[in-house]
């Protein structure tokens, strides 16, 4: 099995199932509610680690009781946290409305990925799999010069 260095985020997501599909001028009712961890580098590790690869995440979380709620959740579930970052702010949830065809529109605060991540540790992993915005260039030149890099587009 590989060891995979996976740079993303990490996210509270607020699951509104929805009634009705999105309409402009619309009025929305839902048919339930949930909260759960999301993000691309959540998602993508969680199913790496699923198929018994080692995951080295990459992220930055919010120094609040979300954020360290999240950190230990990561943590139990067998995440690599060595370079996840803990920085000051507050844990701002993502809405997503799930429309009953299973189509999904996501409402993101202006500050997500707001920081760039800028060290990249490549040593010991295998692969590197990117799903941030905002990534140090030079961080990500360093990185193509030594490994396989997947990254999911368009971001």
């Amino acid at each position: 099995m590989a060891t995979v260095l996976v740079v993303g985020s990490v996210n509270v997501d607020r699951i509104w199932h929805l009634a009705t599909p999105v309409r402009a001028g619309g009025r929305l009712t839902c048919t339930g509610r949930e909260t759960r961890l999301g993000g691309g580098g959540f998602n993508t590790g969680a199913a790496l680690l699923a198929l018994g690869h080692s995951v080295r995440l990459v992220a930055t979380l919010a120094d609040d009781a979300d954020g360290r709620a999240c950190h230990a959740a990561l943590e139990r579930r067998g995440f690599d946290m060595r370079h996840v970052g803990l920085v000051a702010g507050r844990t701002e949830p993502l809405d997503i409305l799930v429309e009953p065809s299973g189509e999904r529109t996501i409402i993101a605060p202006v500050a997500a990925e707001r920081r760039p991540l800028d060290v990249l540790p490549a040593a010991g992993v295998d692969l590197v799999y990117v799903n941030r915005r905002r990534v140090d260039p030079a961080a990500m030149a360093d990185l193509l010069l030594r490994l396989s890099i997947v990254a999911q587009l368009p971001l």
